[in-house]
């Protein structure tokens, strides 16, 4: 019994020395967020009851003073999107970092001539792209979009009579312009939707190299202006692409070839189908004094 009783003293000293003060969870770290809104007179008060998101996630709202101290558990160097709504004001989002202790968010107040629009950033297939760059004349800062790829713009009702384009831009993608239609273009207490599509660039440095095919290997080297290259029929036989073109919205490159050994010239024209491991080129030849064939190209992503 003696031997039991100092086993357990034991077994309690050393759990003592691996969790002390029973602290055994994760520790968190706590973020003020003060919201604070501000009218056409620059008079600034805080904003109790408003909504707030980070990364999309929590509908948390703030309290007296309109503070909220959020514990969490991200890491310093993460990054955090926090989104803000309020009644009568105008939504806002501000990215931040989480080692950030302390955070402001001022709101806008609405305004009767307002004409708030969400423009939401989607790729092809409409999913939304967090991080794009929004810019309109009337607002040469531009906005960043939020997690759920939106972005806030405020117009005034003295634009109702322009031509409004909004210019959207994220690395790896096509920058897009878009000329937004005159019936969201009037004033309202409710932001309106406008959504713009980016397509994805073309990896132009992926499709140059050499490529398999039934007439031998192919070396392309493709750019945003133009294609050139060469193919080796055999040992003794290599073409010249003389000239092409390589179109990054419909995928379809062109070009003119030169076959030295029989004088022969023509050209070409292929799609390019994407799969997560290949490459395919697929199209025709066509010699210029008659002839032609299927002509398809494959190389490894």
């Amino acid at each position: 019994m003696k031997n039991n009783f100092r086993f357990i003293i034991v077994y309690i000293f050393l759990l003592a020395l691996v969790f002390p003060y029973g602290q055994v969870s994760a520790q968190t770290t706590p973020l003020t967020i003060k919201v604070v809104g501000f009218d056409v007179n620059n008079n600034s008060e805080p904003i109790s009851g408003a909504t707030v998101t980070l990364n999309g996630a929590g509908f948390l709202q703030t309290g007296v003073e309109g503070i909220l101290i959020y514990d969490h558990n991200y890491k310093k160097d993460q990054v955090i999107t926090i989104a803000v709504d309020a009644k009568g004001y105008l939504p806002k989002s501000v990215t931040i970092t989480g080692e950030t202790s302390e955070v402001t968010i001022a709101l806008e107040k609405k305004q009767a001539n307002d004409i708030p629009l969400i423009v939401q950033v989607v790729d092809k297939n409409t999913k939304p792209l967090a991080g794009a760059r929004i810019y309109i004349e009337q607002n040469t800062m531009g906005v960043t979009t939020d997690n759920n790829g939106e972005g806030y713009i405020l117009l005034n009702v003295s634009d109702l009579n322009k031509k409004i384009t909004v210019e959207v831009s994220k690395e790896g993608y096509k920058t897009a312009f878009s000329t937004i239609p005159s019936e969201l273009l009037q004033p309202s207490q409710e932001a309106r939707l406008y959504t713009v599509f980016l397509v994805k660039k073309r990896d132009l440095v992926g499709l140059s190299g050499t490529w398999k095919s039934g007439w031998g290997d192919v070396t392309l080297n493709i750019t945003d202006a133009s294609v050139t290259g060469s193919w080796k029929q055999d040992s003794e036989k290599t073409g010249q692409i003389t000239e092409g073109s390589f179109d990054e919205d419909t995928g379809v490159m062109r070009f003119k070839y030169s076959q030295p050994w029989n004088n022969a010239t023509g050209t070409t024209e292929f799609t390019l189908f994407e799969s997560d491991t290949e490459y395919t080129f697929s199209g025709t030849w066509q010699h210029d004094g008659g002839g032609g064939g299927t002509w398809t190209l494959t190389k490894a992503r």
